[in-house]
């Protein structure tokens, strides 16, 4: 079983990973990294997993004992969650928020194409279509 301070110094890497491709570059700063945290990932994550990151990204940043990275670590640890109905206002981030459906050209099109088609089941098809 792992420990929690290994988990949070895995947790770290992929994040800092994460936020260094996503800010494109190749060495990331402490600035950078706890900005991205705070102003794009905590936007896009739900408050138990922004807890999470944030927990493992300022015990990474403690274990030095620097001045800076401290004043780094505290930065993160008052940057409370978004709350869920703050969030609700930004736009969807995952495939399970976003709607699901085709656009009305595309819808029509397959009706189209259904129409000529000489399956027994395409009068089954035009009308789900339609449906939705």
């Amino acid at each position: 079983m792992i420990d929690t301070s290994e988990a949070y110094r895995r947790r770290d890497r992929k994040l800092r990973r994460a936020a260094a491709k996503a800010l494109g570059q190749d060495r990331l700063s402490d600035s950078d990294y706890v900005g991205w945290l705070i102003d794009v990932k905590r936007r896009e994550i739900s408050g138990s997993s922004w807890r999470q990151y944030r927990c493992a990204a300022a015990y990474v940043l403690e274990q030095t004992g620097e001045a800076e990275r401290l004043r780094f670590a505290e930065r993160l640890r008052s940057a409370r969650p978004i709350a869920a109905a703050d969030r609700k206002a930004l736009l969807p981030r995952t495939s399970a928020k976003k709607a699901k459906h085709l656009p009305l050209g595309d819808v029509e099109r397959l009706i189209v194409v259904t129409i000529a088609s000489r399956s027994p089941l395409r009068d089954v098809l035009i009308a789900y279509l339609q449906a939705a």
